[in-house]
């Protein structure tokens, strides 16, 4: 097997102490970026590092689905989903915390300074990265609408009317009738969740404990049945030190893809023996988030797990803290 390695890349002005350097093996060719510093600081330097690969990677096939989403044979159904798709994706932005925020804010950032003609706007950068929990929100009010005499039918109808009044002046001929049906609205709303490039999947993790291995060592394990297929174009391990920020937190490694700036909310340990992968869920129950109540997104805070919990006691405090927009699972291993 061949394996090549090449020359670390760093920049001059970055605002992180960031290494990026790429690995070979049998063709295929996988990241490695090393960074240390605060979190909009790490993000900003990811941008600018893989500001090509992050253009061509995942952020346009998420950017494509949505828009494929919001695009139907109706110009009424169209600009009903365009109103809800926009209202829910500020919402779970807005809801999340100021650091996430301004982790968003760096990424982009730091490709537009690298690019001299970006193919995304800032609005592009932060719906790609909050589009993980706004599917699935998407897929919440969906399922909703399509249950025989839900009682959240009424919410969910008056979420849509309130997204239509907030983004749009007036409503086009044939609104009110495309809003009589509530089972019509839900097979709308599927777009969001079930867009036509989707596949069928279902992540699976397995844990074993110390005790169980001939050699000692905990296992944990995970495949991932990812929803794009452009994640593998440009794969990277993150090795990641915030402790600039605090010195107890712990240092972490992550799987992931060029452009995700919570590439420890897939799959990563810490030096803790802290592991985790996080797995994602259907439901009924969701909530859109409220500015300032301590919301965050899914993947966003396994990767705090790796950053700050240092024994399984930890990860559930660190859970039970925030409030979450969606059902997911999120498996933690103590090695």
């Amino acid at each position: 097997m061949t394996i090549k390695i090449g020359e670390p890349i760093t920049l001059d002005n970055g605002r992180a102490d960031s290494s990026l350097r790429w690995a070979e093996i049998a063709g295929k060719r996988m990241f490695i970026l090393r960074q240390k510093g605060e979190f909009a600081d790490i993000c900003y330097d990811h941008g600018r590092l893989l500001s090509g690969e992050v253009e061509n990677g995942v952020f346009p096939e998420i950017i494509d689905t949505i828009r494929t989403g919001v695009d139907t044979p109706s110009d009424t159904v169209d600009w009903i989903l365009s109103a809800v798709y926009r209202r829910m994706s500020d919402d779970v932005f807005d809801a999340c915390s100021e650091e996430f925020r301004h982790g968003v804010k760096a990424l982009g950032e730091g490709m537009f300074d690298e690019l001299e003609t970006p193919r995304f706007t800032p609005e592009d950068v932060r719906d790609a990265l909050v589009a993980i929990d706004v599917g699935n929100l998407g897929e919440g009010l969906s399922r909703r609408m399509t249950k025989p005499l839900a009682p959240e039918a009424a919410e969910t109808i008056g979420y849509v009317l309130g997204a239509a009044r907030r983004y749009r002046r007036t409503m086009p001929t044939g609104t009110g009738s495309a809003l009589s049906s509530k089972e019509q609205l839900g097979r709308s709303l599927q777009r969001f969740a079930q867009p036509a490039r989707r596949v069928g999947f279902g992540c699976t993790a397995v844990g074993v404990s110390p005790a169980l291995t001939e050699d000692g060592i905990g296992l944990h394990a995970r495949n991932f049945d990812g929803a794009f297929f452009t994640w593998n174009d440009f794969p990277g391990l993150f090795l990641i030190d915030e402790r600039e920020t605090n010195s107890n937190w712990h240092r972490y490694a992550a799987i992931g893809t060029a452009g995700l700036i919570y590439s420890g909310g897939i799959s990563g340990m810490n030096d803790a023996g802290i592991a985790a992968s996080i797995h994602q869920m259907s439901t009924v129950r969701y909530d859109p988030g409220k500015r300032g109540r301590g919301y965050a997104l899914a993947p966003f805070m396994q990767q705090r797990i790796l950053r700050e919990a240092g024994s399984l006691d930890e990860a559930e405090d660190l859970l039970k803290s925030v409030r979450h927009f969606a059902s997911w699972t999120i498996v933690v291993s103590d090695a």
